[in-house]
């Protein structure tokens, strides 16, 4: 086909419309014709010439070919290739061509230009991605969005942008119902659809209460190894939280959220995790209806199984991490945990300390909390009590709680040859422990008044060192090193 004869053909404008349109007859199982490599070579180098000297036009190449290459050369600095990249796929784009925009779409080309850039060929875009499945479709509403975001592109141009919106929200019924919910969320909350419905609120809510009433018909296991009634659920709430929507229909939603609750010590333990979460997380960022529910939600994960137990009281307990409702029932939550079994109290302990850590209540709690560290797993003791330690180091509250933390210090110091050889991260455990017990205290009246037994422990680890296995010896003693970053022992041994 010559160039400059290109523009003749009404319906061919490129190599992907000629593949779209003329006979494929002879590339089936039909008649299969071989050609030689070297013809077949040269017809590829004929290809490239062409679309060289054309200044790498897409429409020469096949599009599976002609942008990743395209790609790749303004990559390496081709200043053509840098120069033409947006505007070939703009002027494809544009071009609305179905097989080509879809191409550029699910291969994430739209991703290279901006919103400015976008809003131009908005329309053909759009049409094209009301004829794609449920998953291409979102994707291609996720480019548009998060392209508009940053620009004034979508205030200016909301009308347009939520009428294409619309008409996909409307169809969400159609899906198959394990996509509904998922498409639900992605739509209003990645996609920023309340924003861009603004007040007209009517279409979201009604399919909403569609979803939210239907949601016990789901199957009880979800596809990704987790309860679909549950990921449904959170999929659902999320994106309305703190909506008119969610205030309008709190009733409702919480009745679902009370009955799906409910039904959770009846899944498999490996499930009850993720349908906890998934409960708790639709109503993340809105603490005032966990605390409502809390009394509720621990008599659940009371009964709850093996590490289902201590993984979802760890969700929970984050979520109200901070509040003035967490301080106050400190002695209300450890009795529950005492309710747990053994493993699951040493890690809610360990979950409840660090819900404190770094909060405006550190303090007044700060003496019950280090009473929890001998409670914990021994793994767990060491770094907890540096991170409890260690940001009130000379303070007032350290001052006050001298003797406390002696006793604690002293008790960690005399069992630390009991810790394993072998820690987690790839550290020597007996090492890092050490560190984390010796340096709060360092320059402290306890490190002076028992300077000759952690004397003692530092030359008995030293001493060991040789028995480490090689790739944790450089961290061990590095770790003997550093616990004494302020005092003068080094000097010493």
């Amino acid at each position: 086909m010559p160039i400059d004869k290109i523009g003749s053909f009404d319906e061919i404008e490129s190599i992907d419309d000629a593949g779209a349109i003329l006979d494929h007859t002879l590339e089936g199982d039909n008649k299969k014709i071989e050609l030689p490599p070297e013809t077949e070579f040269w017809g590829h180098c004929s290809n490239l010439q062409v679309w060289v000297e054309t200044n790498y036009d897409t429409r020469f190449l096949h599009r599976n070919l002609a942008f990743p290459l395209l790609k790749k050369l303004a990559g390496i600095g081709d200043l053509t290739a840098k120069r033409v990249f947006k505007e070939e796929i703009a002027k494809r784009l544009s071009n609305g061509h179905p097989t080509v925009v879809t191409y550029l779409l699910k291969a994430g080309y739209l991703r290279h230009l901006n919103g400015e850039e976008l809003f131009p060929v908005i329309t053909p875009i759009l049409n094209v991605i009301e004829k794609l499945d449920e998953k291409d479709q979102y994707n291609g509403f996720s480019v548009i969005s998060n392209a508009f975001k940053e620009t004034e592109i979508l205030s200016k141009h909301r009308s347009l942008i939520k009428r294409k919106f619309a008409s996909f929200l409307g169809r969400i019924e159609n899906l198959d119902v394990s996509n509904q919910y998922s498409t639900f969320y992605g739509l209003l909350y990645t996609l920023n659809g309340i924003e861009i419905f603004s007040n007209d609120y009517s279409l979201i809510e009604r399919i909403f209460t569609n979803l939210l009433s239907r949601i016990e018909i789901l199957g009880g296991k979800a596809r990704y190894g987790k309860n679909d009634r549950y990921s449904a659920f959170y999929h659902l709430i999320y994106p309305i939280n703190g909506t008119e929507i969610f205030n309008k229909h709190r009733s409702l939603i919480e009745r679902k959220f009370t009955n799906l609750l409910s039904r959770i010590e009846n899944l498999d333990e490996k499930d009850q995790y993720d349908a906890f979460t998934f409960l708790i997380h639709a109503f993340r960022g809105r603490p005032e209806f966990i605390i409502e529910k809390f009394t509720e939600l621990l008599n659940v994960i009371e009964k709850l199984d093996g590490e289902a137990q201590h993984h979802s009281f760890s969700k929970l307990i984050v979520l109200i991490s901070g509040t003035e409702f967490l301080n106050e029932n400190f002695n209300t939550i450890i009795k529950k945990i005492q309710n747990f079994d053994n493993k699951s109290q040493k890690l809610a302990y360990f979950h409840l300390i660090y819900a404190f850590i770094e909060t405006e209540f550190v303090k007044e709690k700060f003496a019950d909390l280090l009473n929890l560290i001998e409670r914990l797993d021994e793994g767990n003791q060491y770094y907890t009590f540096y991170d409890l330690i260690y940001p009130l180091y000379r303070t007032e509250i350290f001052n006050r709680h001298h003797s406390l933390i002696e006793r604690i210090f002293t008790s960690l110091l005399n069992r630390i040859e009991n810790l394993d050889e072998k820690a987690r991260y790839g550290m020597n455990d007996r090492y890092s422990s050490f560190y984390h017990l010796i340096l709060p205290i360092g320059g402290t009246e306890i490190f002076d008044k028992h300077h000759l037994l952690i004397k003692k422990k530092f030359t008995l680890l030293l001493s060991r060192i040789e028995h480490v296995d090689k790739r944790d010896q450089s961290c061990a003693l590095n770790d003997l090193k550093e616990a004494f970053m302020d005092t003068d022992i080094i000097k010493e041994v």
